[in-house]
């Protein structure tokens, strides 16, 4: 688990430092104070053995185009790299530098070089494509660096891939990222497939009884789509209903949970956490998310606006020690962003007094 997360150069982060990092972290704050890209920088950070993740990051940003000379190479698209740095700002100076400290402290360098002569990353042997390019260089130092071939306009080609699909290593660190998007049908059955037949079955049955307690079971079908392909068993035998016929409600508990039990000895990454639940469901889902962490040794970063969650985070953390649990509050002042931590006392007083800690 990071104790500590530092951030340098990195979309709205010129300098940004995080400490005393709890197991569970509730993130808040105005839009674009830099919640989002907090997760980011983690979720970067975290994936050692995974350099495409940056290229997960920008397809969901929406930070993509296809000009000319990425066409004209047989590419099918291509990625706006200098997003990613502070300020929109992307020159051979300028670097991107992560580090979080755990067990062991990981880092990562993000810069580019100066052009040179070299085949596509994704192509190697393709003999016509030996144009010289710049170089984006994910560096995570002991010898793990990579490269990405930059054209023209800050441009970074891949091909389309299923970014989810985790190379794992022995160094791996599990890592899930749950955005405010629907996760569909083939993401949610990669994942079931790590938990059906096994103990993990039943932390999704709890979460998902929250809302819905005729909850028997789940299963996955052949037919591919984040309505009917999932269904789900109630109280009754004979009556088995598609997920979506419960609500979307249903659907984001089950992303939360299921990513949850995927990221054991890990990390899970919730961004606006409360996305279609009602606030009367918070607290519960709140104590499933304190319970599965402390089982399976999961660290929690999440975010949210909502003052209901707020609140449901604070009376969960109540009936556990302080320390599992902690409110950090991001703030952005012109160019500068830093945090102000709340411990659980200090959040329980500003909810019995109605503080604004949003």
């Amino acid at each position: 688990m990071f104790s500590e997360v530092k951030i340098k150069n990195f979309r709205l982060f010129s300098d940004f430092h995080i400490t005393d990092l709890a197991q569970v972290n509730l993130v808040v704050g105005l839009n674009n104070s830099g919640k989002s890209s907090l997760l980011e920088a983690i979720y970067l950070l975290a994936n050692q053995n995974e350099p495409a993740t940056i290229f997960e990051l920008l397809t969901r940003r929406g930070e993509m185009i296809v000009p000319p000379e990425v066409q004209r190479l047989g590419k099918r698209r291509g990625y706006q790299l200098s997003h990613l740095f502070f300020d929109h700002h992307l020159t051979y100076e300028e670097r991107i530098k992560i580090t979080g400290t755990n067990i062991r402290k990981l880092r990562l360098d993000m810069f580019l070089i100066a052009g040179v002569q070299q085949h596509s990353l994704f192509d190697p042997e393709d003999a016509d494509e030996t144009l010289p390019t710049d170089q984006l260089i994910l560096d995570y130092g002991e010898d793990k660096q990579f490269s990405f071939p930059v054209y023209g306009d800050e441009i970074v080609e891949s091909r389309p891939s299923q970014f989810w699909r985790r190379q794992e290593t022995s160094d791996s660190l599990p890592v899930h990222l749950v955005t405010t998007e629907y996760l569909d049908y083939e993401r949610m059955a990669f994942l079931w497939d790590n938990i059906t037949l096994t103990e993990k079955e039943a932390n999704v049955v709890k979460a998902l009884k929250i809302l819905e307690p005729a909850v028997q079971r789940i299963s996955f079908t052949s037919r591919r789509t984040s309505n009917s392909g999932i269904l789900v068993k109630l109280d009754d035998p004979n009556i088995r209903v598609p997920l979506g016929n419960l609500g979307d409600g249903m659907r984001r508990v089950l992303a939360v949970i299921a990513s949850l039990v995927n990221a054991e000895n890990g990390i899970l990454l919730v961004d606006e956490i409360d996305t279609g639940l009602h606030h009367t469901a918070l607290e519960d889902v709140w104590n499933v998310v304190f319970e599965t962490a402390a089982t399976l040794n999961i660290q929690v970063f999440a975010t949210t606006h909502s003052w209901d969650c707020v609140k449901a985070f604070s009376h969960a953390l109540k009936a556990r020690a302080a320390e599992v649990g902690k409110l950090f509050r991001v703030e952005r002042e012109q160019q500068n962003v830093h945090a102000i931590a709340y411990q659980a006392e200090d959040l329980a007083i500003a909810m019995r007094q109605h503080i604004e800690v949003r």
